[in-house]
């Protein structure tokens, strides 16, 4: 569909950072970032802090922290400085 001023892409990519300050997730990153990409002819990338990966991939880090696709959760958002 694009918009009135900008062109169609071939790609959607949204981001998802999770604040691992303490060590919720079995990793060793403070921030993690979980990112998709869908393209046009449906194929789909997850990524895990920059690093391509599986949904299995993604699924397992979040497994027994009660975010899923069947939870429900609050999601905060820190105030923005941009006006």
């Amino acid at each position: 569909m694009g918009a009135e001023k900008r062109r169609q892409l071939n790609m959607a990519e949204v981001h998802l950072t999770l604040d691992n300050a303490d060590h919720t997730l079995p990793t060793e990153f403070s921030e993690v970032v979980i990112s998709r990409r869908v393209f046009r002819n449906g194929d789909s990338e997850y990524l895990i802090n920059n690093t391509a990966c599986r949904l299995k991939d993604v699924r397992e880090l979040l497994l027994d922290t009660g975010v899923g696709p069947k939870a429900y959760s609050v999601v905060g958002r820190a105030r923005s400085t941009r006006s």
